[in-house]
């Protein structure tokens, strides 16, 4: 009986999901801004994140004590790391595997930032990035120009939204999305944030 009503409450809660992400994917205004420390957003959202991951996947958390400030919006920043969360665990065969979230700071090279997709024109700079790297059995290289595609999607329990609507709330905040393998096998998905101002 507690299995059962742990996946009531799992689908329950991916339907408020797909019923968000639908609304956030047609919205393009840009909401309240303001100083965002990466590492605190993820403590506050991992009781969240430990029922979207179920029973069978471990998360390990990674998280900087000092992360660079970013100038977001904090709920719809939730949503992004909520939604790739999702996406690692539908990428984890039988959903048993593990999930590593992290953040931290990094110097974004042209290179780099070359090989992102989301904002038109980053800059070569300092950046907040907020890592998600799952146990899953890797991206086919044939799909990895149409993952931000709305309604694309490789997994049967996939509903091709999740990565989209992660991609455009990256875009409005000015950041870029980097996917890469993570050997020995499974994704890594790096979402780099400029870093706020000073004061800002």
């Amino acid at each position: 009986m507690q299995r059962s009503l742990n996946e009531i409450r799992r689908s329950t809660l991916r339907a408020a999901q797909l019923a968000s992400q639908l609304r956030d994917y047609a919205r393009a205004e840009r909401e309240a801004m303001g100083r965002v420390d990466l590492s605190a957003l993820v403590v506050q959202a991992s009781e969240l994140l430990d029922i979207v991951a179920g029973n069978k996947v471990d998360l390990d958390y990674e998280l900087a004590k000092n992360p660079p400030a970013i100038q977001a919006n904090a709920a719809e920043l939730r949503h992004l790391l909520v939604n790739l969360v999702i996406n690692a665990v539908e990428a984890i065969p039988g959903r048993q595997g593990s999930i590593r979230i992290m953040t931290g700071s990094t110097w974004a090279s042209r290179e780099l930032l070359a090989e992102t997709q989301g904002a038109s024109d980053p800059r070569e700079g300092s950046y907040a990035f907020l890592k998600v790297v799952d146990s899953g059995s890797g991206v086919d290289p044939r799909a990895s120009d149409r993952l931000f595609d709305p309604f694309f999607t490789t997994k049967l329990a996939g509903r091709g939204l999740g990565l989209s609507a992660a991609f455009g709330i990256a875009r409005r905040h000015g950041g870029v999305i980097h996917v890469k393998p993570a050997p020995p096998q499974g994704t890594a998905f790096t979402v780099l944030f400029p870093a706020a101002a000073d004061g800002g």
